[in-house]
């Protein structure tokens, strides 16, 4: 029986993408995003929790990614999860789990990209639950908007 391998993340970019050209210019992009949630801690009060998650993009969507995406961007990204195997720290085989995307939104811009355009990167053919790469959308109407000061993004 197959089954179902779909991610939906709205989150922060917590590094400018890197961009990496293979093959007679084949490109892949590569960033972390932060999406946050409020969790109930064991003395019972909420606090906010972050996760991070590497997300990979390739061909057209690494070069809108290398152009248009930066730090600080809040994102509506789709894909699926994949898992490889790389090396720990100490020369141990661990498990690195990333998001290749099929869709990357941007949803707002940081403060330091504030006065970017954003592009719409919707298909056309496709209705975009989202409303389109969204004039005049409102982060602030977003439960647990995403928003990082500096220092809780990496360097």
């Amino acid at each position: 029986m197959l089954g179902i391998n779909k991610v939906i993340l709205i989150g922060t970019v917590g590094i400018n993408p890197k961009t990496r050209y293979i093959k007679k210019g084949f490109s892949y992009s590569s960033f972390s995003l932060a999406t946050n949630e409020l969790v109930n801690s064991a003395i019972g009060k909420e606090i906010e929790e972050t996760q991070w998650h590497e997300i990979v993009a390739y061909g057209e969507l690494s070069e809108y990614v290398e152009k248009y995406v930066h730090k600080g961007d809040t994102l509506y990204v789709e894909g699926k999860i994949k898992s490889r195997l790389g090396n720990g720290s100490e020369g141990y085989k661990i498990k690195i789990y990333e998001i290749f995307a099929d869709k990357i939104n941007i949803l707002a811009r940081s403060k330091a990209n504030e006065s970017s355009p954003i592009p719409d990167n919707s298909d056309e053919d496709e209705s975009d639950e989202l409303g389109s790469a969204i004039p005049g959308f409102d982060i602030d109407n977003i439960p647990l908007a995403q928003k990082l000061n500096n220092n809780n993004l990496p360097l």
